[in-house]
């Protein structure tokens, strides 16, 4: 049963601030990025998540028994490969045409997960924003891991009927494009999410992976993956690699504008030389008319 935060406890005082809570006793709690405490005293709470968002998430966090996210991922919702694949999901063999594509490793992590939301879209390859409720009802998560910057799974037709009928409160919202207070907010007659560009900041890769490492000690995944430095130096030496073929592409373009420049030269000395040998064949036809 859930039960506003400020009934449970008395000491709440928030403007504009929604609460969810999971529990009654021994809170842990996450704020999302639309400003919405989230509260639980459960040890593992069960979660559905999108395919690519669950695929995230075992990687980052492990799923094995005892470890990561196992037993607590009931399911996936959306399709298993991004607009316009042509990746062969009965396949077992498979190989990933395109780099966003999941491995046959990720495709059968996700079909044996104990539940698929979407039955319709796992092998959409274009926009396909189905969830069936019936199967979230059986399934019975306590939290909704929406990590997204997009709107396919939002609005009156498919998130408030989760929301209302299942879960009891607004998803767990993770931004991938931005971040900052007042950035975005949820709109919950509409089970909506709306953005104020002028309160956002960018967010980085390494700003995401600490969000859900946050999200993880607030689920009680086993084995988080807190190191985040590592990721860093990496992603600096990356970009510094970056950098010399960046600068070789400066000299590149500086040579070829060079070249460009030397080609034209070229073409106005022959259009000019071809001017005067034309003036000087007249001069000499006009003289050996008068002759």
């Amino acid at each position: 049963m859930r039960t506003s935060f400020a009934l449970l406890l008395g000491t709440v005082c928030a403007i504009n601030t929604q609460v969810v809570v999971y529990g009654q006793t021994q809170q842990r709690t996450f704020v999302d990025d639309a400003g919405i405490v989230h509260v639980t005293a459960k040890n593992n709470p069960t979660f559905m998540a999108s395919a690519r968002t669950s695929i995230a998430l075992m990687h980052q966090f492990g799923y094995d028994d005892g470890v990561g996210i196992k037993g607590q991922l009931l399911g996936s919702y959306g399709p298993y490969r991004p607009r316009g694949s042509q990746m062969d999901l009965e396949d077992k063999n498979a190989k990933p045409k395109w780099p966003s594509d999941p491995t046959s490793k990720e495709v059968q992590f996700l079909k044996d997960l104990p539940y698929n939301f979407s039955p319709d879209c796992y092998d959409n390859n274009q926009q396909c924003k189905k969830i069936e409720l019936d199967i979230v009802k059986e399934a019975n998560p306590d939290v909704w891991i929406y990590i997204n910057n997009g709107v396919w799974f939002t609005g009156n037709a498919i998130m408030k009927p989760v929301v209302d009928e299942v879960l009891g409160g607004p998803p767990i919202f993770i931004d991938t494009n931005s971040y900052g207070e007042g950035c975005v907010t949820y709109i919950e007659a509409t089970a909506s999410y709306v953005r104020d560009q002028d309160k956002c900041s960018a967010r980085s890769l390494v700003d995401v992976i600490e969000r859900t490492n946050e999200l993880a000690s607030f689920l009680g995944i086993q084995e988080t993956k807190k190191n985040v430095d590592g990721d860093k130096n990496l992603m600096c030496f990356a970009q510094s690699n970056y950098r010399v073929p960046h600068k070789v592409h400066k000299k590149m373009e500086y040579a070829l504008w060079l070249l460009m420049r030397s080609f034209i030269r070229l073409c106005l000395n022959m259009v000019v030389s071809h001017f005067h040998l034309s003036i000087l064949l007249a001069m000499r036809t006009f003289v050996h008319s008068k002759s």
